[in-house]
């Protein structure tokens, strides 16, 4: 028993707590650290996961060749013309195309018609494999006819199909995307958009 005068010491006499070596913290961040810089240095040097990478952007330039192509001609060269929009498409298409530009030059070629300035606005792979593609493209062309150097300007907006043969990408299928028409009052009845 302790009284008034004495002085006491008290210690606590539970288990011993013990500091966290420090080397241990410095290790463990240097290591998360690594980990960290692999993760963004493996990729580089594995390459892109996305195995469709090259083929995606083969399908882009092939469909932008094709719509400034096929809509670049003058009735003065309409054999060159069509030998430039056939070394773009397969086999099956280019037997559609000539039947329909042989049949086309005798109305365009009395007007004179040349088309060209071909500016594409936006294009956009819609879905792809390892042999096929669908590419949506916008842009724009101008007219003229041999009556009047005032051009008119025309806006397009095509679906592409394209199709893998012997490793190039061909042209397969044009169609035209017609422009989605809605108004407020369609919204507020619930109404479809065409």
């Amino acid at each position: 028993m302790a009284s008034v005068g004495d002085s006491l010491e008290l210690t606590a006499q539970g288990p011993k707590s013990r500091p966290v070596p420090t080397r241990l913290l410095v290790v463990l961040s240097v290591a998360a650290l690594l980990v960290g810089a692999l993760g963004l240095v493996v990729p580089q040097l594995v390459g892109s996961r996305d195995e469709l990478a090259a083929d995606r952007q083969a399908v882009l330039t092939r469909t932008s060749d094709f719509a400034v192509t096929f809509n670049t001609y003058s009735v003065n060269d309409w054999a060159g013309y069509q030998k430039r929009v056939r070394a773009l498409v397969t086999p099956r298409y280019e037997k559609q195309f000539l039947e329909i530009t042989n049949a086309v030059l005798g109305v365009v070629k009395d007007k004179g018609r040349r088309s060209g300035d071909v500016k594409v606005l936006a294009q956009a792979v819609d879905r792809i494999d390892h042999d096929s593609a669908v590419v949506i493209i916008a842009f724009n062309t101008t007219l003229r006819t041999k009556d009047s150097e005032q051009a008119a300007t025309n806006r397009f907006r095509w679906a592409v199909s394209l199709q893998k043969i012997r490793g190039k990408w061909l042209v397969s299928e044009s169609d035209a995307v017609p422009a989605m028409q809605a108004s407020v009052d369609d919204v507020a009845k619930g109404g479809q958009t065409q």
